[in-house]
């Protein structure tokens, strides 16, 4: 409970400061009315007739022109002399005049008092002694005095009045600690207090405790009280899940949708409203619901449950194939069926494992499920209508004849014709079975066909190392010289001589072209020569007609008479 009147205002501070200098060149003289050093002007107000007690300190500083640390010492004190406004007078003790100082922070208390209603700027002082070179900063003892009037005879009781600090809740009520704090005031004269009246903390709940407060002073006598109600406890609230959280940690369409349910109570000013109603949870992860309540105080509490997973709902399932079937709907090689799923809520846990078909067989399937985290299981995913064909049809090829002993396909033999049988036991041909293919003539030939079943599988058969030659070697015979114009090669032109051209252009000759012949002197002589090519193809060429003389004819010649013995014949 403060006591409060307009009589004498004391004000009696006793600060001790260490605050940084105003200037650097002067040691400053500070009044005590603030806790800073500045030069602002600090205020003191009493009543008139009344005083206050102001202190004063010298706080040293260190700089150019001004006396090193403190200016005031035991060995040369300063003395300070305050010259007081008209109005206002100065007083102290225990001080000599003027006040001596031999320290810094050492402060020295002055009575202001005053009897005339005013306001006065004391700010005349002056400073003496001190350390030599000792300057002095007189702006931060200043303050402003304000002496107000006395107040008038009492001719009314005390005023009494009280401050209720707390949390204002509902319907009256408080809903924190409650602190009353009684002011009891009577401006014209002195009060004395009669009942009560004790500033109270109310810590404790409570349905209403009153307190009271009476005083009275030469006005008269006043009284008043106040209830104070106080809660400050929390309602009670809580929540429960049902059905409990199954094992998976997901209700899911087995379990059902969970529901919360609250309780609640208090004990003091009772719930401002029923409990909350039951709340049935849709699909969802990570839900929460809570409700709060609140008390007629206005104290509120709040419960709920949290980390709601729910799924209602079976996971979707989708059945895929790899690789896809060819355009004839079958497979060559395996077969693999895979299952993935889609969830909305709880996600996807697991699906069937991939299943492979690696068997052959037409009309296979596969079927799998998915299975969420919630444990909800998905409706069957099929796939039908699987063939696989893994199997290569079969082809054979055969040639219609034999070569010759040469190896070659010859004027003899004719010409080959290949021909193809082929079949598949499973997916079937895809087509027909190739056409025979009549070799034409050439060295080292080779012709094979593939065949594919409706799966894709392929064989592929043929012959090679097929030659043909359908064509006689070509050759000629020449004679060399032309025949004479008697027709009969002579001395003249000598013996004639035949000449072989030869050729091949398929399989080659089998050896070398007939060696160049001269014939020797006849008549009516012939010639001829034999060619065979590689495949045993062979051609014949010569001459005929050839009559040759060599011989010059025989002649002799006989004397008559004979030669004489002189050798001449003579008369």
């Amino acid at each position: 409970m403060k006591h409060k009147t307009f009589k004498v205002f004391t004000i009696l501070i006793a600060l001790f400061l260490a605050a940084a200098p105003l200037t650097a060149l002067a040691d400053n003289i500070v009044n005590n009315l603030d806790t800073t050093v500045d030069p602002a002007l600090e205020t003191a107000t009493i009543t008139a007739g009344g005083s206050v007690t102001v202190g004063f300190y010298i706080v040293g500083t260190t700089g150019g022109g001004d006396a090193s640390g403190c200016n005031a010492t035991g060995n040369q004190p300063a003395y300070l002399t305050i010259t007081p406004p008209v109005g206002v007078t100065v007083s102290w003790t225990g001080y000599p005049n003027p006040i001596e100082f031999v320290g810094c922070n050492n402060t020295k208390n002055v009575t202001f008092s005053s009897s005339v209603p005013g306001t006065y700027t004391i700010s005349n002082f002056s400073m003496t002694g001190g350390k030599d070179g000792s300057q002095w900063n007189y702006e931060t003892a200043k303050f402003t005095l304000v002496v107000n009037a006395a107040p008038p005879s009492d001719t009314t009781p005390p005023v009494i009045s009280y401050t209720i600090s707390g949390t204002p809740g509902n319907n009256g009520w408080y809903t924190s600690n409650v602190f009353v704090d009684w002011t009891v005031t009577d401006p014209e004269s002195a009060f004395t207090i009669t009942e009560g009246c004790v500033d109270t903390n109310i810590d404790y709940d409570t349905a209403g405790v009153t307190l009271t407060c009476k005083a009275k002073s030469t006005g008269g006598t006043s009284s008043d009280s106040v209830t104070i109600k106080r809660d400050a406890t929390a309602p009670s609230i809580s929540a429960a899940v049902s059905p409990a959280r199954p094992a998976g940690g997901w209700w899911n369409i087995a379990s059902g949708a969970p529901t919360v349910s609250f309780t609640c109570s208090d004990a003091l000013s009772g719930l401002a409203g029923a409990c909350p109603a039951a709340y049935t949870f849709g699909e969802g992860a990570d839900q929460s619901y809570s409700q709060t309540i609140y008390d007629n105080a206005g104290n509120s509490a709040t419960a709920g449950v949290s980390d709601i997973d729910v799924d209602l709902t079976k996971p979707s399932i989708t059945a895929s194939r790899s690789p896809d079937a060819n355009a004839n709907g079958w497979n060559n090689s395996d077969v693999t069926v895979s299952f993935s799923g889609t969830d909305a809520h709880s996600g996807i846990a697991s699906c069937t494992s991939a299943v492979v078909l690696s068997s052959e067989g037409a009309g296979q399937s596969a079927s799998g499920t998915c299975t969420d985290k919630a444990g909800n299981v998905s409706d069957p995913a099929t796939i039908s209508g699987i063939n696989i064909d893994k199997t290569a049809p079969t082809i054979s090829a055969a040639l219609d004849k034999s070569p010759a002993a040469t190896g070659w396909f010859n004027i003899s033999t004719g010409a080959p014709t290949v021909s193809f049988t082929c079949s598949d036991a499973l997916s079937g041909l895809a087509g027909a079975c190739p056409a025979a293919y009549t070799f034409g003539e050439g060295a080292d030939q080779s012709y094979s066909q593939t065949v594919y079943d409706n799966a894709g599988n392929s064989a592929t058969a043929g012959v090679s190392d097929i030659d043909v030659d359908l064509t006689a070697p070509s050759i000629s015979a020449a004679v060399s010289p032309a025949r004479p114009a008697g027709g009969w090669w002579n001395i003249a032109s000598g013996a004639p001589t035949v000449s072989f051209t030869c050729s091949d252009d398929t399989s080659g000759l089998a050896g070398n072209c007939p060696e160049d012949y001269t014939f020797g002197e006849g008549a009516d002589q012939s010639y001829n020569q034999t060619v065979y090519d590689n495949a045993g193809n062979s051609a014949t060429a010569g001459v005929s007609d050839i009559d040759v003389d060599l011989t010059a004819p025989s002649i002799s010649a006989a004397v008559s008479p004979a030669r004489p013995a002189s050798g001449w014949w003579n008369i």
